[in-house]
């Protein structure tokens, strides 16, 4: 066999890390990539039976869905504060 499960999973290392590095360029791709990593995350603890590191990574699935969307929706008060402008220049 040419790639055993675990030596796959170094690839998801490398796209997690990915991921980091484009949160810290302030892009949200990096939540996309985050997502897409924890649920490979979540499966493979799943194989291996480590349920809570599987539980662990499913909640960091959520926290990086929620972040995507905070991120691409504008939120309230940047709402606020762009109409203010409009407003008064």
């Amino acid at each position: 066999m040419l790639f055993n499960i675990d030596s796959v999973m170094w690839l998801f290392v490398i796209l997690s890390l990915w991921g980091n590095i484009q949160i810290i360029a302030k892009k949200p791709t990096g939540f996309l990539i985050w997502i897409i990593t924890n649920i490979s995350w979540v499966l493979y603890d799943l194989y291996k039976g480590i349920y809570s590191q599987a539980a662990l990574f499913s909640i960091y699935t959520f926290f990086a869905a929620w972040g995507y969307i905070e991120w691409k929706s504008p939120s309230t008060i940047e709402s606020i504060r762009n109409y203010l402008k409009k407003v008064f220049t």
